[in-house]
């Protein structure tokens, strides 16, 4: 049986870290993987709800803060981001073709 992954979750600490929005484990994913729509990654650290097993941003930071590139203004993490590819054609009319781009967003996800 063959399958088609559209999207990744990234369930890890700073895997959407946005100090590094192109260059995370979230951007890698959809920007390498061509058939992926989204990818979801977690800006900041990361644990589990005991009691719904729904992941949460964490309420010690110290990873999270570690990693940023400018440690004096420091800054609270999003939580959970949205990296969406979205496809577009686009003509370049000295050549009278069209060729597909892909553009990728970025984006506070909020399920």
């Amino acid at each position: 049986m063959k399958r088609t992954v559209i999207a990744a979750l990234a369930y890890g600490c700073n895997t959407a870290h946005q100090d590094y929005k192109w260059k995370n484990v979230a951007y890698e994913f959809i920007s390498t993987q061509k058939q992926l729509d989204s990818a979801i990654g977690w800006d900041g650290s990361m644990s589990w709800n005991l009691l719904t097993g729904e992941p949460k941003r964490a309420s010690h930071q110290e990873y999270f803060e570690s990693s940023l590139i400018d440690t004096i203004n420091k800054w609270t993490p999003e939580g959970q981001i949205l990296y969406l590819r979205t496809t577009y054609h686009h003509n370049k009319r000295y050549l009278n073709y069209w060729y597909n781009v892909d553009r990728i967003t970025v984006q506070k996800y909020n399920p």
